[in-house]
């Protein structure tokens, strides 16, 4: 497993916080969880309360978004968020609620009595007030922390190479790691050595299959080893950006569901 997805990564400010959405509803699903990804939030879905349980133990200092719609009542759903906030393992998850009931004595059960701190968050008002609301409450929770953008440490397994042109030869390895703003590369050739500072017009990226195109610029190789380099994306554009989010995402996931079936 990832030194980065140890038990500890969440308490360093820098990597910010891990965002579960319990039993999310399809509109989050739908049209609220992309737009949380291009927001650079490390954002996980989850389909079962007592696994949350056993995450966010292992994720301390996380946020957790609970639908009170299903599986569980009311009564039961606030008895579940009173273990979370009275634990000493698991209270420094800060927890909220996302329903479609506009109930304002319900609002006012959580809210002022229960007092969690991620808000009572009313999806049938729209995405458009419900999205500002949500965004707000990661913002006031420092759900980035310092951290600019997500990253995923690539898998050996999958597809995940790139390839450049640099005077009339291509280059080809496989991505390290990757955000929105760079990767690490390791080059398959043993007989390259890649200037700092050069630009590179053209870099295709293949994501597990699937095939974008960014400019960058070579920030320099690693003092460990010649071959792996780190390059900064200067020219990323939407369609790109959105593959680019997809694919951490979608890794990000499948670390995840490792984690929890160990769990």
């Amino acid at each position: 497993m990832s030194s980065e997805y140890n038990n500890q990564s969440n308490t360093n400010p820098f990597l910010g916080k891990k965002v579960f959405f319990l039993y999310p509803h399809s509109v989050l699903q739908k049209e609220i969880l992309d737009i949380l990804i291009e927001n650079e939030y490390e954002v996980y879905l989850i389909n079962d309360h007592k696994k949350l349980m056993k995450v966010i133990e292992y994720f301390p200092n996380s946020i957790a978004f609970i639908n009170i719609d299903e599986v569980l009542s009311v009564d039961a759903w606030e008895e579940y968020i009173k273990v979370i906030m009275n634990s000493e393992k698991l209270r420094s998850t800060q927890t909220g609620v996302v329903t479609y009931n506009n109930n304002k004595e319900l609002a006012k059960r959580f809210l002022m009595e229960l007092m969690i701190p991620c808000g009572f968050i009313i999806l049938n008002l729209g995405v458009d007030k419900s999205l500002p609301i949500l965004l707000k409450m990661l913002t006031a929770n420092e759900a980035k922390g310092r951290r600019k953008h997500i990253r995923a440490i690539t898998s050996e397994s999958e597809n995940t190479k790139f390839n450049i042109n640099i005077n009339k030869t291509v280059l080809v390895g496989r991505i390290l790691d990757i955000s929105i703003a760079g990767m690490a590369v390791l080059l398959e050739s043993t007989d390259v050595e890649l200037t700092p500072k050069v630009e590179i017009p053209d870099i295709q990226l293949i994501l597990k299959g699937i095939i974008c195109r960014v400019s960058g610029i070579v920030a320099g190789a690693r003092k460990d080893d010649k071959r792996c380099y780190i390059f900064i994306f200067n020219y990323v554009d939407d369609k790109a950006k959105v593959k680019i989010h997809s694919y951490i995402y979608k890794r990000l996931h499948d670390i995840m569901d490792d984690i929890l079936k160990k769990l």
